[in-house]
């Protein structure tokens, strides 16, 4: 727990320091949400609060610059999942076809930040982003329960187990090996 709350507050800091608020245009961060996994897996036994700190500053710093202009209100989830070297990303958004065209173009640049190094894989969260003043939650870990992509409960089906399926095991069905990125894609109409 003592590594959660510093997560928080490093993550606070982060985005507080490099997110340029903008009003009534632009990209802020609306919160994140770790709970796919257990906050005691979370940090430190998959990842140090520094790496998943620069990691989650590069993909900020993506979203800042995608958004700069941006004056169409709306909040979204994007879903991270590190595994086997890889970031695989899914959108979960509200706007059906608007959101699909734009998240397209989001992951064409988000799937260039390279992933944190990771002590066990895979880690997953969610990182809820705030567009042109759209609504959101406070900035640091969010304590509602997290954005399911819709390919997630198409992956647990196929699993073809009455049991619910753990994190790792889910994430294995999600990320085969050779998965490419560009399908790791989702919106929620």
């Amino acid at each position: 727990m003592k590594h959660l709350r510093r997560l928080g507050l490093v993550l606070t800091y982060v985005f507080i320091a490099k997110t340029r608020v903008f009003g009534a245009e632009g990209f802020e961060f609306g919160g994140m949400n770790v709970g796919y996994m257990s906050k005691d897996e979370f940090c430190p036994a998959h990842v140090s609060v520094e790496e998943i700190s620069a990691f989650i500053a590069k993909l900020n710093a993506v979203l800042v610059e995608f958004y700069r202009s941006s004056t169409d209100t709306h909040q979204f989830d994007v879903v991270i999942v590190v595994h086997r070297g890889h970031v695989h990303f899914w959108f979960v958004g509200r706007r059906g076809e608007r959101d699909r065209a734009e998240f397209e173009k989001l992951h064409e640049k988000l799937r260039y930040v390279a992933p944190p190094k990771l002590t066990r894989e895979p880690i997953g969260f969610s990182l809820e982003a705030r567009i042109a003043g759209g609504p959101a939650s406070k900035p640091g870990p969010s304590t509602k329960p997290p954005a399911i992509p819709k390919e997630w409960n198409g992956a647990a089906a196929k699993d073809r187990s009455d049991l619910q399926l753990h994190f790792d095991g889910l994430v294995d069905l999600l990320c085969p090996p050779g998965a490419t990125l560009s399908s790791d894609r989702s919106v929620r109409p």
